[in-house]
């Protein structure tokens, strides 16, 4: 019995022993105890399931299509704030369709305010379904403009020497912005360090630019040429028909390769429609009809024959060949500029006319073009031109930041990316949804 007391007093002081010294050795340890992700899979599912649940039903295409996001209007934020908990909030980003509002800035004296203008035209566009919107900011210097974190991009007239602005264009170019030139450069304009570095042109020596000129490349849709192409067969340009010609018909006039033709609105009464005519032609054209010209087709994309509700008539056409050659002339010793692969228009003799440069900046941002100068009532040139804006401008953007209400969001956050195949046609594009707790 003794032995057996002896037994147990060693025993149990062998484990106090133990305790100790485990609790010694806590000392040495910071305990790490891992967060569970939970809640944060379980958002980026619920937000997941929203725009899949939206997708299916065809919502998410008429919301973007329609740039319908505002919860008074019952748009995209009303159908997410009820499908998600009341404890998150939410901003939406879409990535890989144009901007549906973009902000041009010009340094422009009045008479290029003018043909700016003149270029732009039909401030207010539909563009495959969707309505997009440009806006002219004339703020004066264009260190003003650079500064201007709402513009989208910067159009500059005639050579300028930017080498003063250079930091303050990198830090535009940074916040994934564009400058647009239109000006015919000699050689020496080209080689200013500026011209043949950021906006990726080159002196060819030797040859003339031809006049006649077509996209640089269409047989890859990585092609920043493709790219524009593909714009351009969609973009419309506004015809006003202002001149009274009789019969309830008005007339105005636009442009195949540097010639002017005549367009003709009006309204056929026996079998109420809108019609247009060209040139000679008697054949009445309607809505979304194709007629040719010279062989090249134009697509009619709206008409408003209405003279007495707003005092104007006007037609949306389109030129919808992708082979589409432009007359643009050149002046003597100017636009000597090297093709490459990011070339959007090129002379039939191999210089460049449109040139692009983008992932400018060290983090992959940023672009600039070079177009060169040409006439601004060139009506299928500025259809190339706005096809260029609405690239330059930006193909990514957040929704609330377009319309005004961006939402400030924490360190903390999630997100959630969602593919669709496109609006009306194959043309895939991206939401993002960024998802984080307020409580």
């Amino acid at each position: 019995m003794c032995y057996s007391k002896k037994g147990f007093v060693k025993i149990l002081e062998a484990v106090i022993a133990s305790i100790i010294l485990i609790g010694s050795v806590s000392y040495f340890f910071i305990p790490y105890i891992k967060s569970s992700d939970w809640s944060r899979s379980n958002l980026e599912l619920q937000g997941r399931d929203a725009l899949v649940a939206l997708d299916n039903y065809g919502y998410l295409r008429t919301f973007i299509l329609e740039n319908n996001i505002t919860e008074d209007q019952k748009g995209l934020e009303y159908y997410l704030k009820k499908m998600l908990p009341k404890s998150v909030m939410f901003s939406v980003e879409v990535y890989g369709l144009p901007k549906p509002v973009i902000k041009l800035g010009c340094n422009c004296t009045s008479a290029e305010m003018e043909k700016l203008q003149k270029m732009i035209y039909d401030k207010r566009i539909e563009f495959k379904g969707r309505e997009i919107n440009f806006s002219i900011d004339a703020e004066t210097g264009l260190e003003n403009l650079l500064a201007n974190r709402d513009i989208d991009v910067i159009l500059l007239f005639g050579y300028k020497d930017l080498s003063p602005y250079k930091s303050e264009m990198e830090e535009f170019l940074g916040r994934d912005k564009s400058i647009l030139v239109i000006a015919d450069l000699n050689e020496t304009e080209v080689n200013d360090g500026i011209f043949n570095e950021t906006f990726n042109l080159s002196w060819q020596v030797g040859g003339i630019p031809d006049e006649n000129n077509d996209f640089s490349d269409l047989s890859d849709p990585k092609n920043i040429s493709w790219h524009i192409s593909n714009y351009f067969v969609y973009m419309p340009v506004r015809i006003e028909t202002t001149e009274d010609i009789g019969n309830g018909e008005r007339k105005g006039n636009f442009f195949i390769q540097g010639i002017q033709h005549d367009l003709i609105t009006g309204y056929n009464e026996t079998g109420s429609f809108d019609y247009v005519r060209y040139d000679t032609d008697t054949k009445q054209y309607k809505l979304n009809e194709v007629f040719i010209v010279d062989g090249w087709s134009i697509k009619i994309r709206r008409i408003d024959s209405n003279y007495t509700d707003d005092y104007t008539t006007y037609a949306d056409i389109s030129i919808i060949n992708r082979s589409y050659v432009f007359n643009i002339s050149n002046t003597p010793s100017k636009n000597n500029i090297a093709k490459n692969e990011k070339t959007i228009l090129k002379t039939t003799n191999g210089f460049s006319s449109v040139q692009s440069n983008y992932q400018i900046t060290k983090y992959g941002k940023g672009r600039t073009v070079w177009l060169k100068n040409y006439t601004e009532t060139y009506s299928d040139v500025n259809q190339l031109f706005k096809s260029i804006l609405l690239w330059a401008a930006g193909e990514n953007y957040d929704l609330g930041q377009i319309f005004g209400h961006k939402k400030m969001r924490p360190k903390s956050y999630t997100k959630v990316y969602y593919v669709v195949s496109g609006n009306q046609e194959f043309e895939p594009y991206i939401i993002k949804l960024v998802l984080w707790h307020i409580y």
